[in-house]
């Protein structure tokens, strides 16, 4: 099957015909999957960062920190859509009083940003995707077991569990990799061997097409979907024709 790559984009408000299709084929196979064999139930996997919550509003609170501890202004009238999570940092060089010091406050900013982004306490400013919290809670009521597949360390468990309950998403199981400094990659690779043993795979739910890859290699018959929203920049190509939605509205 040929490969493509999907722009991404955000625009978890939108309701299309496609995504509509989609969603409902999640649950028809959920609800397929448990007439079959109920025993162990069938598992749906969904990654968190851009998939169901949206973190921008988490970047724009530690670049409003930032800004503050540094003087520049501006950043109290930007609103998070504005923001794009791969290049926060380019959007400190714009603020009013960076003149001249750009290279210095982009330096900075970087350990500013890694030293909050991958906390508990900032998990706290995310928010969820419309109807995110909702349509997994279809999925575990059809009979499914949710996973929650992040590329999050353990040190982030409780802002992360706090943000599901605030978010009305089911408690589910949520899967952590074990230490910040295994990549993203490394840990979903070892993953799925965990979550293989807790029954059939019928779908999973991811923003990064390399997860998606990853995702579809390990369990051929589920139903892979990536979330048009962001993804790395040195993401891979999907192949063509990957089911694909921007949100979970229908």
């Amino acid at each position: 099957m040929a490969s493509s790559a999907i722009q991404p984009r955000w625009n978890s408000s939108a309701r299309t015909p496609t995504q509509t299709l989609v969603l409902e084929e999640v649950l028809r196979r959920v609800g397929e999957a448990v007439l079959r064999r109920p025993v162990p139930p069938p598992v749906v996997t969904f990654d968190l960062d851009s998939t169901v919550f949206d973190n921008r509003p988490r970047q724009l609170a530690i670049l409003s920190a930032f800004a503050k501890a540094k003087g520049l202004t501006g950043a109290d009238t930007l609103d998070f859509t504005e923001i794009d999570g791969w290049h926060v940092a380019e959007v400190v060089t714009r603020l009013g009083g960076a003149a001249g010091r750009e290279t210095e406050l982009k330096n900075e900013f970087r350990t500013f940003w890694r030293d909050r982004f991958f906390t508990s306490e900032h998990c706290l400013f995310d928010h969820p995707l419309p109807g995110a919290g909702a349509f997994v809670q279809e999925v575990e009521t059809k009979g499914a077991i949710v996973v929650y597949l992040t590329g999050r360390h353990e040190a982030m468990r409780e802002g992360t569990a706090q943000s599901l309950r605030g978010g009305a998403f089911p408690a589910g199981t949520l899967l952590m990799k074990p230490t910040f400094d295994m990549t993203d990659t490394q840990w979903k690779e070892i993953a799925v061997s965990k979550i293989r043993e807790m029954g059939e795979v019928v779908a999973c739910f991811d923003n990064e097409t390399t997860h998606v890859n990853r995702l579809w290699a390990a369990f051929p018959n589920a139903y892979c979907v990536w979330l048009c929203t962001d993804h790395s920049p040195e993401a891979e190509p999907l192949p063509e024709g990957t089911p694909h939605v921007e949100g979970f509205l229908r």
